[in-house]
């Protein structure tokens, strides 16, 4: 740990790595929880008869910063106009056969099911392993 002149030293020197830990660790740690929901939450629930899954969904995850301090975490996966996340978390706008997949595949709420883990103080447990990977000591 660097010494620091000032608060103000202090301050700079935390932002930058709790900043550095959304980027990097809780990043990759939240994405690998999406990813997961995926195969537990959407693949293994359904096999397809209308069509041949690709695995596309599960390779669609990725994190974006929107500023300095909120990590998004976004399944960005689309067919032309269509954006599968939806139909997939609601089940609601499946296209095959006669339009009854909606009520036989239903929803599989992936996305909000990843939210509320994270909600649920894995978000803190990530930054806080993420901190400490850092040499910081937080509780």
């Amino acid at each position: 740990m660097p010494d620091f002149k000032s608060l103000k030293d202090l301050e700079k020197y935390l932002e930058k790595q709790i900043n550095d830990s959304l980027k990097t660790d809780v990043a990759e740690k939240s994405k690998n929880l999406m990813e997961q929901h995926i195969e537990t939450d959407v693949y293994s629930t359904y096999s397809p008869t209308h069509y041949i899954r690709t695995g596309e969904l599960l390779r669609s995850v990725v994190t974006n910063m929107l500023d300095e301090n909120t990590l998004t975490i976004l399944n960005i996966r689309s067919d032309g106009t269509r954006y599968i996340p939806y139909v997939i978390e609601y089940g609601k706008g499946y296209e095959w056969g006669d339009g009854s997949l909606d009520a036989r595949i239903g929803a599989r709420p992936f996305i909000s099911n990843t939210r509320k883990e994270l909600e649920s103080g894995l978000a803190r447990e990530f930054m806080r392993d993420a901190l400490k990977k850092r040499g910081l000591d937080v509780k």
